[in-house]
């Protein structure tokens, strides 16, 4: 299930999403990343770096308040950081609407028993991407009501 603001709707209608010139060639690591699972929590590990022994789960807990804040926390990733500077916005756009594909069918193959919600927000200069498990206990991260932001949001519930 898709949400989409309404500045998103306008982004999708003139970005030409079925473009082929975009190079992914260095972005293996973000488009195909690294999840680790930690304690019911997936989260990104794309430099293969991450120890979840050294997690404390209590501090965790206090200070993101549950475990849905601390994975969306963790798995936040700018789109930007990985691309060359002179990379177009439209390009910027088409590169983190691609990724978050990708990663929803990561996600779904690999955790079959999860449902999860990606967001991507875009505010005509940087995309970035986050996700969290939807758990029935804990609120999503970011509400379903997305009009009022002054990003362009995508909501992706993976279920």
């Amino acid at each position: 299930m898709d949400i989409l603001s309404n500045k998103m709707k306008e982004i999708i209608e003139k970005v030409d999403l079925e473009s082929n010139d975009v190079n992914f060639l260095g972005l293996e690591n973000i488009v195909d990343p690294n999840i680790v699972e930690a304690n019911g929590c997936l989260i990104l590990d794309i430099d293969h770096k991450l120890n979840v022994d050294k997690i404390d789960w209590h501090r965790v807990l206090k200070f993101h308040g549950d475990f849905t804040g601390y994975e969306a926390s963790c798995n936040e990733l700018r789109i930007n950081d990985y691309l060359p500077d002179t990379t177009d916005k439209e390009s910027i756009f088409r590169i983190a609407y691609t990724v978050m594909n990708k990663w929803a069918e990561k996600l779904k193959k690999s955790y079959p028993d999860f449902q999860f919600v990606i967001i991507l927000s875009y505010d005509f200069e940087y995309a970035t991407l986050r996700f969290h498990t939807l758990r029935q206990d804990e609120a999503s991260w970011i509400s379903d009501d997305i009009e009022h932001s002054e990003q362009a949001i995508f909501i992706k519930k993976v279920l």
